[in-house]
Formats: structure tokens, sequence, C-alpha cells
């Protein structure tokens, strides 16, 4: 692709989505914030499924100074927390009966052992179980709605492996690389993207890379704030730009197909689908959803009850 070609991919769209609403997990930095203020400039509601109010509004208050466009709701969201995801979940269905799409966004790297406080080890938690859950409890709305699934994951997501014998386990005494559990996450994302796809959801993966992750936590940056105090920042800002626009671009308009979906390993890259560099593997696929089923079987059993 050429350089012209690369700028028209990445204009900017500009179609109305009013009257569409999205939920975007870790909606207040990050991505998350890139995010919410490309769709509410383009007039959708979004849902800002946070851990913090007082970030979440701070947020809020922000992009207010930025458009008066859209719609901007927050709904409290802990991932690591049952009862905060099933609370957010029975807000949503009972508040929205309409939903165009869900970006689960939200994730931590923590390089450490740590558990969350459902006794889970906090990558696993936060990036994958608690995604997990929030749409098992929603799986009868995703349908009803024909809801649109974007599951985020990794561009290190090939260095992840699916550990059953420490699964949502720490190692100890510590794990083999300080990023392990962070990648493991973000490969069980990407299992988890094909197992829906398995079951009929429009569901569609990104992988951005996990250091522009680590860059963009605060806010989204202007140009010349890299441009003029460091050239090869530029590089970066463009790199993150470019997620935003096809995390979006999932959200609203991409179509999977036969061969080009999350089960055979396909993944969104550039608004292009793109092969992993994993061998998908449809046993530990299998294997990994109904592991993770078994895991919150419990709160899903009395989320229904």
């Amino acid at each position: 692709m050429n350089g012209e070609e690369e700028e028209v991919l990445f204009k900017k769209e500009s179609k109305s989505l009013i009257g569409k609403t999205f939920i975007v997990t870790g909606a207040n930095r990050g991505f998350g914030y890139a995010i919410t203020e490309t769709l509410v400039e383009r007039h959708a509601t979004v849902i800002m499924a946070c851990r913090d109010s007082e970030k979440a509004y701070q947020a809020i208050s922000k992009l207010r100074l930025k458009t008066a466009t859209g719609s901007l709701n927050f709904v409290p969201l802990d991932l690591t927390s049952f009862d905060s995801i099933v609370n957010f979940a029975t807000i949503i269905k009972q508040t929205y009966p309409d939903m165009h799409g869900i970006i689960n966004n939200a994730a931590v790297r923590v390089e450490g052992n740590e558990y969350s406080k459902e006794n889970v080890e906090i990558n696993f938690a936060t990036n994958y179980l608690g995604h997990f859950i929030l749409i098992q409890l929603l799986r009868d709305y995703i349908e009803e709605n024909a809801t649109k699934i974007v599951l985020v994951s990794s561009r290190s997501h090939h260095k992840g492996t699916i550990d059953f014998n420490n699964f949502g386990k720490c190692v100890e005494p510590h794990p083999v690389s300080p990023k392990s559990y962070y990648r493991n996450s973000k490969l069980a994302i990407l299992y988890f993207a094909g197992e829906l796809y398995r079951r009929g959801y429009d569901v569609h993966v990104t992988c951005p890379d996990e250091e522009f992750t680590e860059m963009f936590k605060g806010y989204r940056m202007k140009w010349h704030d890299y441009v003029f105090n460091h050239p090869s920042m530029y590089y970066m800002m463009k790199s993150s730009e470019e997620t935003v626009g096809n995390i979006i671009y999932c959200a609203t308009k991409n179509v999977n197909n036969e061969r080009k979906n999350p089960l055979n390993g396909y993944l969104m890259t550039n608004k292009k689908h793109s092969k992993s560099k994993v061998f998908y593997s449809e046993i530990v696929s299998k294997r990994l959803y109904e592991e993770t089923l078994h895991m919150c079987n419990q709160v899903l059993t009395l989320s229904n009850a």
C-alpha cells in the first residue's frame, strides 16, 4: 500500500451515528477515551463503562469542552467484581432498549502477582474474564439487537499461552516473563472471539500495540505535542489514531466472511482482515470457553435466577 492510499484509508469517518448506542469499557482514558470522543463527535450515544466515577465524570467534562454532540452516559462497571458486572448488565437491559455495539476495550497490564477481589489473577480477570461474563449476561439482549461485539486483543497475543494448569491463577513465585499474564489474557480474547463467532455472534477482534496502549493512557494528544518535542513520536500518534479508527470501523462497518473470521484466526488490522501468527487450535478454543463458563457458572446462574 502506498502512502496516498494509506492516508485515504485512515481519513476520519464523518458519517453520522445518530440513533446508535455503544458501550465502551474503560472509556475514561487511553484508547477508550479516544473511541468515546470519536463516537460522540459522530452523534452517537455512548455508555461509558468505567470503574471510577470521579474519573468518568472528569472525562465527560473534558469531552464536553471539545464537542456538544452525541450523548454521554456513565454506568459504573468494575470488571474485577462479579457483582458490579451483574449490576451493570441489569442496568443496560432495563435502560437501553437498543444497542448497536459493545466495545470491550478496558484492560490492565500488571507485571507482578496480583489477585482480583474474586481471587482471580488481575490481568486475566480484567482483560478477559470480566468481558466474558458481561457478554454472557447480555447474550439474549445482544441477539435481539444484532449487536456488534468488538474485542480488543494485542499484537503481542501470539507470545501468550493458555495454561490450563494455572487457569486464572498466579504462577508462583513469579511469571516466566513480566508481560506473561497480560499476553496470556490477550490470547484468551482471540479464542473467545472465535467461540462467539462459532455461536453466531457478530464479533470482531482487533490487536493494537501494547506499547502504544501504555503511551496514550492520559488523553488524545494533538500532533504538535509530539512533533515539536520528538519527531519519532509522530509515528506513535499515527498508530494510535489508526487503532481507534480500526476499532470504530469494527463496531460500525466491518463484515466477516466464511474464510476471514475470528474462528479461523483472523483479526482486524488497519481496517483489513489479517491472519494471526497463532496456530488457532479448536481444541484449545473449546476447552477455554467451557472452563471459563465453569469458572463463572455460579454468578451466571444466580443472575438468571
